[in-house]
């Protein structure tokens, strides 16, 4: 890595992220000096277009996300890098370290820079308060250090709980974050606690924890619009006392899956009356058909514009489900998985919903062939642009009629791990009907998709096995 060229043109180009000129500019003058990272951005920005446009040339897109992969890797073994990095049209956007290699994640790659995602360690944590790019950062994700936990009881736990909270306590004056995400990231009450009233408070529009102590529920955020409280086993006791928070009255998304409070949280969430809130997601929460009959009668339903509902352990009714799909008019995601479901109660479900619903997830059924015919004759649905069936059996009659759809809108279909056979996969590969721009995803489905990789690539956009 030399010396960022042209300091005023990355400036430019961070100023105006969706903006392919300032980039292209920028690989020009990387390319008059030799360096092929100039060729990678222009290969980035081309298949970012390709995507844009919906152009179906599988052979020019392998060929570019190849030289894209060559370069990339190239250059993180000249810098003797290992974090990983999602690249947008040239430019690392997000990263993922360990530990203190933060550090050296520096230089041109990263000028637009918006994401950091690193394991919870007490020097990964010190590196990256020391980070020069961390003001430029709007998403931090903070993750369990290899499953370790800090155990009070060792000899320097006070000494690594004193400089994580002191690194922390930078971090927050640092960043002006609007999201903020600490998935199993083993802190304790007190250092969230440090978190949670640092400066923080006044950016953060979305914080998410996984798997921490309760005491993560514990916000009071003015600006806060997403809450993600995912696997902290709070009761109906605990949802009651976090959303009576005045300053909770803005949340429009709440994600509380994963804590089994049952009826007495869903009762808290319906009396909370949050005016605002427009995404509900209560996967795993032990909702018997009563409280999702409750669901199904409020006014908060009929508000929201994405759900997730379903069970591993309870087991509400078919009825009680399609209940709720029909009443949430406005729903525009809708996730649905609930194994004990048959095939009736699946397609059940699907007949009886309606309103601009654009993306679908739905598991259940034995065999999919209910759920397609629901699917395929339900007007409400023509406008559908992602369409998850993953993790279920499709029989080949299924898969056909799927390939017969109607759905002149869908840019996403995932149908991995259904047991697809090659017959089906082939009856996909000559659809008539299914839009040549679709995302299909084939995993878990066997070799028979692999074996017709190639009619696969020249039908759709974007294949993956």
């Amino acid at each position: 890595m030399g010396v960022d060229p042209q300091p005023a043109l990355l400036d430019e180009i961070r100023a105006r992220p969706d903006d392919d000129g300032p980039r292209l500019v920028f690989a020009d003058v990387l390319s008059e000096r030799g360096d092929p990272w100039g060729e990678l951005i222009v290969a980035g920005c081309e298949l970012a277009r390709l995507a844009r446009e919906g152009v179906i040339d599988a052979e020019r897109r392998r060929g570019l996300a190849k030289r894209c992969r060559a370069i990339h890797q190239e250059r993180w073994r000249e810098r003797t890098l290992t974090c990983n990095a999602r690249l947008d049209r040239g430019f690392c956007a997000s990263v993922d370290v360990a530990r203190d290699e933060v550090s050296r994640v520096e230089g041109y790659e990263f000028a637009v820079l918006r994401e950091v995602k690193q394991r919870v360690s007490t020097v990964g944590l010190s590196a990256l308060a020391e980070w020069p790019l961390l003001r430029h950062v709007d998403r931090l994700v903070l993750r369990g250090a290899d499953g370790h936990r800090y155990d009070p009881s060792t000899p320097r736990w006070a000494e690594e709980h004193s400089a994580r909270t002191s690194a922390l306590a930078q971090i927050a004056r640092r960043t002006r974050s609007s999201s903020v995400e600490i998935n199993r990231g083993y802190l304790d009450g007190e250092e969230l606690y440090h978190l949670a009233t640092s400066a923080l408070r006044e950016s953060v529009k979305r914080y998410a924890v996984v798997g921490s102590p309760r005491a993560a529920a514990d916000v009071d955020w003015p600006a806060l619009e997403t809450l993600e409280l995912v696997a902290l086993q709070l009761t109906g006791a605990d949802i009651e006392r976090t959303l009576r928070r005045p300053e909770l009255a803005s949340l429009t998304a709440l994600d509380v899956s994963s804590n089994a409070f049952g009826e007495g949280g869903m009762r808290a969430i319906l009396d909370r009356a949050l005016s605002n809130l427009r995404a509900l997601r209560i996967m795993n929460t032990e909702q018997d058909a009563i409280a999702l009959t409750a669901l199904a009668r409020s006014s908060l339903v009929r508000r929201l514009e994405a759900l997730a509902v379903g069970e591993e352990r309870a087991d509400p009714s078919s009825r009680s489900l399609s209940a709720v799909a029909e009443a949430a008019e406005q729903l525009v995601e809708l996730v649905v998985d609930q194994r004990s479901l048959n095939e009736a109660g699946a397609a059940e479900i699907v007949r009886r919903l309606r309103g601009p619903l654009r993306k679908l997830r739905l598991r259940g059924g034995q065999h999919g062939l209910s759920i397609v015919t629901a699917l395929v004759n339900n007007e409400a649905l023509r406008g559908l642009r992602w369409l998850d069936l993953s993790g279920q059996p499709i029989v080949h009659a299924a898969a056909a009629l799927l390939a017969r759809a109607e759905l002149p809108a869908l840019e996403w279909l995932d149908l991995s791990d259904c047991r697809l056979r090659r017959e089906s996969v082939f009856a996909l590969a000559c659809s008539p009907t299914l839009p040549r721009k679709v995302a299909l995803r084939l995993h878990d489905n066997g070799s028979g998709p692999e074996s017709l990789s190639g009619p696969l690539l020249a039908r759709f956009h974007d294949v993956r096995f």
